[in-house]
Order: structure tokens, then sequence, then C-alpha cells
């Protein structure tokens, strides 16, 4: 446990070695990204209900977009840290 900021975290502060939360969290936002490109390619095939499509593609980029923030959060703290 690192203490980061106000609040502890569970990041190890090399850049080469990763505990189980750190992992975790990497396959979670790993999976939010697949999830937005899959939901976003299903909404390219709705050719009949432009509301369902448009839907579709918020819901997908939304998720690719969180799944890259989460990403973008882990390596950051990982910088702060010293790695």
């Amino acid at each position: 446990m690192v203490r980061y900021g106000m609040s502890w975290i569970s990041i190890h502060y090399r850049s080469d070695e990763q505990t189980l939360n750190e992992s975790i969290i990497a396959i979670i936002t790993n999976l939010l990204m697949f999830l937005g490109f899959y939901i976003a390619h299903k909404g390219t095939e709705v050719a009949y209900n432009r509301s369902k499509a448009n839907r579709f593609m918020t819901i997908g980029i939304g998720l690719i977009l969180a799944g890259l923030a989460g990403n973008y959060y882990i390596i950051s703290v990982k910088n702060a840290l010293g790695g």
C-alpha cells in the first residue's frame, strides 16, 4: 500500500512489477474497451432503426473512452510513484 494524494493505493511503484489488484483493474479496463468496440460494431450493423444504432454507438464510444481513461490512470499513477 502506497499513499497517493489523500488516499492509499495498492499499485506497485516500479513499472516492471504489478500487483494482483492492478492486474484486475487492467483486465477490467481492457474488457471495457473490448465491449465498447463490440457494441459500436453492433451499432454499425443496425440499418433499420437509427435511434438504436445511435444508442449502441454512443454506449460503445463511452465504454472505449472509460477503458482508455482507466488505463491512462494506471500508467500515470505508476509514473507519479517513480516508475
